[in-house]
């Protein structure tokens, strides 16, 4: 009795592991990607969460480290500039945690951000900027929060966590957690 009790879990396990494998989407890096991705951003304004990732992964590919600041809000955080840890992240491909990176993540979460992103959500700026004092360390960022808080925009899905600000006409990420994170089932967040 008991090991058909053992043989039934396992069978179960087995299930339910190869539909989660299943939901999780393959992403392929290849040369037909990047062009279409090229094409896309062609003679075309920045300004959006999805297009800032998506110029973000272009310039890795090119390994143009030095114009990838233009779209990049630094601050400096105890000592540290923001820019140079999401540059160095992006460089190493650190696995996991603040500043991480991998090129299929950016990908994932390019076809998601701009569907998920929330102008000036009050939780998520509180979550992810105000309990780390973020705001104290940099002025702008401060003066956006108390006057214009839709011009920060913040992506959220599992583990992932990006935060983007408006700068005139422009959108620079200036906080990355988690952008390695690309093996989730989106059917658990009601995405296709």
């Amino acid at each position: 009795m008991i090991k058909k009790i053992f043989i039934f879990l396992i069978l179960i396990l087995v299930i339910f592991s190869c539909s989660k494998k299943d939901s999780v989407e393959k992403i392929v890096i290849n040369d037909k990607l990047i062009k279409s991705i090229r094409k896309e951003l062609s003679n075309t304004k920045i300004d959006t969460p999805r297009k800032l990732l998506l110029k973000i992964f272009l310039l890795d590919i090119d390994k143009n480290y030095d114009e990838m600041k233009n779209y990049i809000y630094g601050i400096n955080y105890m000592g540290v500039n923001s820019a140079d840890r999401i540059i160095q992240g992006i460089k190493n491909k650190t696995v996991v945690g603040n500043f991480s990176y991998d090129p299929r993540g950016v990908i994932f979460h390019s076809k998601y951000v701009d569907k998920l992103a929330k102008k000036g959500d009050w939780q998520l700026i509180t979550n992810y900027i105000l309990k780390i004092d973020l705001q104290k360390y940099d002025q702008y960022l401060n003066n956006v929060l108390n006057t214009k808080k839709d011009d920060i925009i913040m992506y959220e899905l599992e583990f992932t966590v990006l935060g983007f600000i408006k700068i005139g006409d422009e959108l620079k990420i200036f906080y990355s957690k988690d952008l390695s994170d690309y093996q989730i089932d989106v059917k658990r967040y009601g995405l296709k």
